[in-house]
């Protein structure tokens, strides 16, 4: 049987703004009489419709022509009957909505129809003309909404695309930018350690009595950071404080072995704010000669309001500076040092500190001014 087609110009009602051409309507019947019937019915309408005499033919025409969104297919004929041709369709092209053709008496194929959810609507044969109208205009409405979530699903799987494409080229450029990040901070981190460096040698070289003294304090210091779990960054902010905690002495301030200049830790932080040092190690040096009862300076803190940096410091500094008499402290043997600071009931220096201090020195029992390094 040959396939005969209306003009295929657009209906308003059936196709979405998004669509380039129209939704066609598909009929299938074996009976060439009931074809003729609905050319007849739909031959004024400028919609687009086509007519199958047999599942195969429908489904040719439906490889070669993807404009149909409606399929209506008589139940009654012969090899597969229109309820299984119109479900054998579900798999391969789902946005088609599918009416069956029935007669009224037969119950049986309305419930399996219904059933199985394969069909969009049922009309009774022999059919009433205008219910045959409304019920294409019905359908080609739920065809052109069905076309047009077709339509927004794959612009969405298409948007999801672009933006997983450019969530990736963000990730590397993230990725790139945070490599040269890293490697600035570790050029940045480089020049402030060798600024650290030479201003601790400066110090030293300007006050003969204070040679070794810092890499001394960083020894002890460090240990005492160790024992309390300090974290590696941690320990190397606390290498900096101890290295530098004096920059702030001045030839000029006189005899290194009394009591020091009450202004060098402020000094000292304001020669440490210029550079890229991270806040807790001038923080540090700042208030490295705070004492745990808030009698100490510059600021007078107390207690854990002093910087843990500092009160590390604070510990090492005043032990190192018993062994070798200086800082006002009279020169006394590694035992007597140490019963110093136990004895000191947490008036100058944290106790816990100092306590972590002790048990360093009297498991490694090392002797006094025994190596330099961290």
């Amino acid at each position: 049987m040959t396939r005969d087609e209306a003009p295929t110009a657009e209906a308003p009602a059936a196709k979405p703004a998004a669509e380039e051409h129209p939704i066609a309507v598909l009929f299938v019947d074996d009976d060439v009489q009931v074809l003729a019937s609905l050319k007849r019915l739909f031959h004024r309408d400028p919609r687009s419709f086509h007519f199958a005499s047999s599942p195969a033919e429908a489904r040719e025409l439906l490889r070669r022509n993807r404009s149909v969104g409606v399929v209506v297919s008589d139940q009654t004929m012969p090899v597969t009957d229109g309820l299984s041709f119109l479900g054998s369709l579900q798999d391969e092209r789902r946005e088609l909505v599918k009416v069956l053709l029935t007669a009224r008496d037969d119950t049986a194929t309305l419930s399996r129809a219904i059933n199985s959810g394969a069909v969009f609507r049922f009309l009774a044969k022999p059919w009433d003309e205008d219910e045959l109208r409304g019920l294409i205009d019905d359908a080609l409405r739920q065809a052109a909404l069905l076309r047009e979530n077709r339509r927004l699903r794959l612009l969405s799987e298409r948007k999801k695309r672009q933006l997983a494409r450019l969530n990736d080229q963000l990730e590397q450029q993230v990725a790139e930018r945070t490599r040269h990040l890293n490697e600035s901070h570790a050029r940045l981190r480089q020049a402030s350690l060798g600024i650290v460096r030479l201003l601790a040698q400066t110090v030293e070289n300007a006050n003969p009595e204070l040679a070794g003294h810092g890499e001394e304090v960083a020894r002890h210091a460090i240990a005492i950071g160790r024992r309390i779990g300090l974290r590696a960054r941690q320990l190397d902010e606390l290498r900096q404080v101890a290295v530098l905690h004096d920059v702030g002495l001045r030839p000029e301030d006189g005899d290194f072995d009394d009591s020091p200049d009450p202004a060098h830790p402020e000094r000292a932080a304001e020669l440490l704010a210029p550079l890229s040092l991270p806040r807790e190690v001038v923080a540090g040096v700042r208030h490295h000669h705070e004492r745990h009862d808030g009698t100490g300076f510059p600021a007078g803190l107390k207690g854990e309001n002093i910087p843990l940096l500092a009160r590390i410091v604070a510990v090492a500094d005043a032990y190192v500076s018993m062994l070798h008499g200086r800082d006002g402290w009279r020169r006394q043997s590694p035992e007597q040092a140490q019963a110093e600071l136990i004895g000191d009931g947490g008036r100058a220096f944290d106790p816990k500190l100092a306590a972590e201090l002790v048990a360093h020195v009297m498991k490694t029992r090392e002797p006094v001014g025994v190596g330099v390094g961290s």
